[in-house]
């Protein structure tokens, strides 16, 4: 009998795509799985939408609104599989994703846990991009298993993209725990404590389409998801500090190391004073839960402030480059086009200016 796969979706106000999403893991080409849809108090019809699909391997269960994180983890205590997925229910699998990585994991089992590329698509299932989230780096981090590369990554770029991407055994959540409660960066959270302490293994092929849309979670405050990340990252530094990720290396090597993973420059001065504020466990523990939960709390006030003002300058900066593009390649349009007219003007006067003779000839000729 082959393993049973849970896959979790936690649902959220996505009417217009949750049917797709769904019927893209019940028409998975592994079918030996259940999937969990946990409904977080959505106002639209995304419930109804669901109980149209007739499928004896779909489960629907409601709740009032608790949060993403939260449905996760109701889904994750719920699940009878070997192995647990998850599925944002506006994002899309690919039809041989499952079986893909049961291959893989049925076939070394040292590997804990597997992610894949991620194809960008527009909301009405267009191609749009893919993400650049093959790890770049091979800095030997200190982690549990031998095989594990991928945790430096992560200190620079949230490189599984998304929840969605997730694959793992179940096992792995007795042992390393769940998602904690962070609005836009439980993904990045959860990842950084799976791919320091278990093994992890990337599939260089895309497998999962990430929806882009206007109501996507992390476009509510771009301002917030980058504060909370800063916090997830100091509270793993926190607990690894540099110096002891880089076993084996100088003090200079560790330096220079660590400098070239860390490269968010919106975040780097919140991570400085954050470092300087958080010297021991305890007192960091209640700095970070006041600095998630009080809103009027003049650090937090001062770094969203500050992180609006340069995305919002980023945003000038970056709709000021693509507008003298378009403009650029306007002027070189009018260019070839006149190109094109004084080639056809001269032309034309050429033939006319050698008419008499053109016709002479031909008279010849005769």
């Amino acid at each position: 009998m082959p393993p049973l796969i849970s896959v979790i979706i936690p649902l959220y106000n996505h009417e217009k795509f949750i049917y797709e999403a769904a019927v893209s893991v019940l028409e998975q080409t592994y079918d030996n799985l259940e999937l969990i849809i946990i409904d977080d108090g959505s106002r639209d019809n995304s419930v109804a939408t669901v109980s149209t699909i007739s499928d004896n391997r779909l489960k629907l269960y409601t709740q009032k609104n608790i949060g993403a994180h939260a449905t996760i983890n109701r889904g994750i205590a719920s699940a009878k599989g070997d192995y647990i997925a998850i599925l944002n229910s506006d994002d899309i699998y690919y039809p041989t994703r499952l079986q893909t990585f049961v291959d893989a994991i049925e076939k070394d089992k040292t590997i804990d846990a597997l992610f894949s590329q991620v194809e960008a698509i527009h909301e009405d299932n267009k191609h749009y991009f893919f993400f650049s989230n093959t790890p770049k780096h091979n800095i030997p981090l200190k982690r549990d298993h031998p095989d594990q590369i991928f945790a430096a990554d992560l200190l620079g770029i949230n490189i599984i993209t998304t929840t969605s991407n997730l694959f793992c055994k179940k096992e792995v959540f007795d042992e390393i725990g769940l998602f904690k409660n962070y609005r836009y960066s439980h993904d990045l959270d959860f990842s950084l404590r799976l791919f320091h302490q278990k093994h992890v293994r990337f599939i260089n092929e895309p497998l999962l389409c990430y929806r882009v849309h206007a109501a996507n979670t992390l476009k509510e405050d771009s301002a917030m998801v980058h504060f909370e990340t800063a916090i997830v990252l100091a509270d793993f530094l926190q607990k690894q500090p540099p110096k002891l990720l880089f076993p084996g290396l100088t003090p200079a090597q560790a330096m220079d190391n660590f400098f070239s993973i860390l490269h968010n420059h919106r975040i780097d001065k919140i991570l400085y004073v954050l470092f300087q504020f958080s010297q021991e466990e305890n007192s960091w523990q209640k700095l970070k839960n006041t600095l998630l939960q009080d809103n009027s709390h003049p650090f937090r006030i001062t770094c969203l402030k500050n992180l609006q003002e340069s995305l919002a300058h980023e945003e000038r900066q970056h709709n000021t480059e693509d507008r003298l593009k378009k403009l650029s390649a306007t002027i070189e349009n009018l260019r070839h086009e006149n190109r094109l007219y004084q080639k056809s003007v001269s032309q034309r006067i050429g033939r006319c200016c050698t008419w008499p003779a053109r016709k002479i000839l031909r008279t010849l000729k005769r």
